[in-house]
């Protein structure tokens, strides 16, 4: 899905999957998620461990239930996700 998502709009994506807990460590403030958007399989290691507020929005998919948007500066768009089942 990200990856159709951004061959439609001709950006250069790089998807790196990882497990929630990752993700929600990496959301930990003095942490840099190093990720544009993120998407753990569930929204409350969002509001659990992004304690700074970096992820602007949170809005449920299908496909990822936890698919949320996370400022982290310009240059090329970086998708962290849990696996897919």
């Amino acid at each position: 899905m990200v990856q159709e998502f951004c061959q439609s709009r001709r950006a250069s994506c790089t998807v790196k999957y990882q497990g929630s807990l990752d993700i929600a460590l990496a959301l930990k403030a003095g942490n840099d998620p190093q990720a544009d958007a993120v998407g753990p399989a569930a929204s409350i290691w969002i509001d659990m461990f992004d304690t700074a507020r970096r992820v602007k929005s949170v809005k449920s998919d299908c496909a990822n239930a936890g698919s949320s948007s996370a400022s982290s500066g310009p240059g090329r768009r970086r998708w962290a996700g849990s696996a897919p089942r």
